[in-house]
């Protein structure tokens, strides 16, 4: 499947990103400090944390660490959520430039959501 991608990120490294990318199934948009909680249900899941960081334990750990990529440098930081039927399902970003990352809840895998994705935001 080749998503069809209503938008793209501006020229690499130029800090600026399009608000939101489009794919048959999902919408990525910029990572928001209101996301923390729903993101949880991924950073809190030790398999889908396994090859990540350090599990959530609690939701302020979350919010802290969405906290750091929302005011990152854009330069060198552009997260995005993924929302399915309105719903934040995961995260897929560069954090740190080069360093691509990505999360998505457990019950949402093995689906290409996350191929599709990552097709838009690359």
């Amino acid at each position: 499947m080749k998503p069809a991608v209503a938008a793209s990120l501006a020229v690499a490294g130029s800090g600026r990103v399009n608000n939101l990318l489009r794919t048959p199934r999902l919408t990525l948009r910029p990572m928001e400090q209101r996301d923390a909680p729903d993101l949880h249900a991924c950073f809190s899941d030790p398999a889908v944390m396994r090859y990540f960081a350090n599990t959530h334990t609690t939701l302020e750990e979350t919010k802290n660490w969405v906290r750091a990529a929302v005011s990152a440098a854009p330069e060198t930081t552009c997260e995005y959520v993924l929302v399915s039927n309105d719903k934040v399902i995961g995260k897929a970003g560069i954090w740190s430039r080069p360093e691509l990352g990505f999360l998505l809840r457990r019950d949402y895998w093995q689906r290409g959501f996350m191929y599709e994705a990552l097709s838009a935001f690359l």
